[in-house]
């Protein structure tokens, strides 16, 4: 099972996760069909879940560089 839907997974549903990170549904959606989230969400959700998911195993590939600022 991938990072991102385990996420989801850990919300309840992409509703859910998308309440708690204040975005859109279709936003979750498109994460997981692009393969991760914008580096401060990754952020926001690795503290969010006290670490049990890292932002660099779920943030996108294209903005990985931008955690190692």
């Amino acid at each position: 099972m991938s990072k991102l839907i385990e996420l989801v997974t850990y919300f309840g549903t992409q509703d859910k996760m998308a309440e708690a990170l204040d975005v859109t549904q279709g936003a979750v959606s498109q994460w997981i069909a692009t393969g991760g989230l914008p580096a401060r969400r990754a952020i926001e959700v690795e503290r969010i879940t006290k670490g049990r998911f890292k932002a660099v195993d779920i943030v996108a590939p294209s903005e990985s560089a931008d955690l190692q600022k």
